[in-house]
């Protein structure tokens, strides 16, 4: 566990990004109704959503205590 996310690719056995938190990652969860984009949680307290194509933080959300799950409703909603 460490305060990033890697985007690996399973063929080449190669970390094609890295997403970074100020504390360690807890959770992460692929939108299931569009791959650009996933969820991930932090003890730093935050929720982000992650655009991978463009590689940047599109949302967030500070919840003030360490987060421990985070998911997507079944429309592909937070």
């Amino acid at each position: 566990m460490d305060k990033t996310v890697g985007l690996w690719d399973m063929e080449t056995k190669s970390c094609l990004k890295l997403f970074a938190h100020d504390d360690y990652v807890t959770c992460i969860k692929f939108n299931q109704m569009d791959d650009k984009y996933f969820i991930s949680g932090s003890l730093d307290a935050k929720v982000r959503i992650w655009n991978i194509p463009d590689r940047k933080v599109v949302d967030w959300t500070d919840l003030h205590e360490m987060v421990t799950a985070a998911s997507y409703t079944p429309d592909g909603q937070v």
